[in-house]
C-alpha cells in the first residue's frame, strides 16, 4: 500500500473511532482504533504516538482504565522518539498527547471529569 494510502486509511479508521467513542460505543471504538494500529506496523514514532493515543482514548471510553493508561504510555515513548515536527501524520502533537494524558482518554474509567481534573494535576 502506498504511504499515503496506507495513511489515510489509518486516520481514517482513527477518526470513525473517535467518532464511535463519542457516540458512546467504546467497544467498536477500541476496535476500529486497533485496527489502524495494526494496519501501521512501520509507522513511525509521530505516526506511532497518535495512533496510541486513539487507542487510549478509545479505550478509556470502554472503561478499561489500565489498557488507556498503558496506550498512553507507549503514546508518550512514540512521541520523545518523534524527531520531526507535526505533519501529515494527523497533526498529533504534543498538545494532543497532553490533552489525553490530562484523562480525557481515561475519563471514563478514572472519575469523570474530576478523574481528569487530578490526572492533568498529577495527584
Amino acid at each position: 500500500m502506498k504511504y499515503v494510502t496506507y495513511l489515510a486509511y489509518c486516520t481514517t479508521l482513527c477518526g470513525m473511532s473517535v467518532q464511535a467513542a463519542d457516540l458512546g460505543h467504546g467497544p467498536q471504538a477500541l476496535r476500529l482504533a486497533d485496527a489502524a494500529a495494526a494496519a501501521s506496523p512501520q509507522a513511525g514514532p509521530r505516526m506511532r504516538a497518535f495512533l496510541a493515543g486513539r487507542q487510549a482514548y478509545a479505550a478509556g471510553r470502554t472503561g478499561d482504565r489500565r489498557t488507556a493508561l498503558t496506550h498512553l504510555k507507549d503514546a508518550e515513548v512514540a512521541m520523545e522518539k518523534a524527531e520531526s515536527p507535526a505533519g501529515l501524520s494527523g497533526r498529533y502533537d504534543p498538545a494532543a498527547l497532553a490533552d489525553h494524558r490530562s484523562g480525557r482518554a481515561g475519563r471514563r474509567g478514572s472519575g469523570g471529569t474530576l478523574g481528569a481534573v487530578r490526572a492533568a494535576r498529577g495527584v
